[in-house]
């Protein structure tokens, strides 16, 4: 495990979920499978490195004093790819959506959420998310140990490409559980995986190896699809969205997005991107 942590961390990481998605469809088994990141990362850290690695991989959470431009593209990019395929949609002779009904207004909420505007829900959901969701544990683990990994032989684009390829392996059983493979329009949201990897690494470098603006872009994500109404299109409308942000990123960053220059290798559970390899970089508390 020592000599090849990323090894160890993917084994583990595909024991816990695919066991958990393949052996019940409950809501406790999906939570437990996609828990599995940051239960494998804190594994894998704390045998080869123990409370002082697990302190460092943490530690990564509180990177908070970054560029303004790391916390508007953690926010805003979900809400900009969302509009962006809802112009394509339009561009092809389809109907704008009715903004004043996104799918937030079509779930249950809590009772004194209920009634609230789009623009209100959005910060009770972040906090529903931080508070109930899975974005730290799964950025513990792909983006806390998976991703400084990964740059430290190969450059943002590769890195990303390869951790892409991962998470869709990983989440493959999740999805033919729910019968989304196959047949189902749903299965070509994989193809958006690649470029959201491409995104998501573009923010964890130019904020210094942030685990909180990697937590806050998961949320977003999730947020903007239940506070920003898209209009009903095929999937592969919102994939060309994703994949127009990414090539916008990757033309202004290059293939080391945002790295200054390729990582020095860290300590087992390293900060993965030091703030002078970085164009913005960031500090802790």
């Amino acid at each position: 495990m020592k000599r090849h942590p990323l090894v160890a961390f993917v084994g583990i990481t595909f024991l816990i979920s695919w066991g958990a998605w393949l052996s019940s469809a409950s809501r406790q088994s999906f939570l437990i499978g996609a828990f599995a990141p940051g239960i494998a990362a804190m594994i894998v850290v704390g045998i080869n490195e123990r409370l002082a690695g697990l302190q460092r991989l943490f530690e990564r959470l509180l990177i908070w004093r970054v560029h303004i431009i790391c916390y508007a593209a953690a926010l805003l990019l979900p809400a900009a790819v969302s509009l962006m395929g809802t112009a394509i949609h339009m561009m092809f002779g389809g109907d704008a959506p009715d903004f004043s009904l996104p799918p937030a207004m079509n779930v249950k909420l809590p009772a004194y959420v209920r009634g609230w505007g789009p623009a209100a829900l959005v910060l009770p959901l972040f906090i529903q998310h931080i508070l109930y969701g899975t974005a730290i544990a799964e950025e513990l683990g792909w983006r806390g140990l998976g991703l400084p990994r990964l740059q430290q032989r190969h450059n943002g684009f590769i890195a990303s490409l390869i951790l892409a390829g991962l998470w869709a392996l990983w989440i493959m059983p999740f999805y033919w559980k729910q019968g989304w493979i196959g047949a189902n329009e749903r299965a070509f949201t994989l193809l958006a995986v690649i470029p959201g990897a491409i995104l998501a690494t573009w923010i964890y470098n130019i904020s210094g190896g942030s685990l909180l603006l990697c937590v806050i872009f998961n949320i977003a994500l999730k947020v903007t699809d239940l506070v920003l109404a898209a209009p009903t299109s095929h999937p592969l409308v919102g994939v060309c969205a994703y994949w127009m942000a990414a090539g916008v990123v990757l033309s202004f960053a290059g293939a080391n997005l945002g790295a200054a220059a390729k990582q020095a290798a860290p300590g087992e559970s390293g900060g993965g991107v030091r703030q002078s390899e970085t164009l913005l970089g960031g500090s802790r508390l």
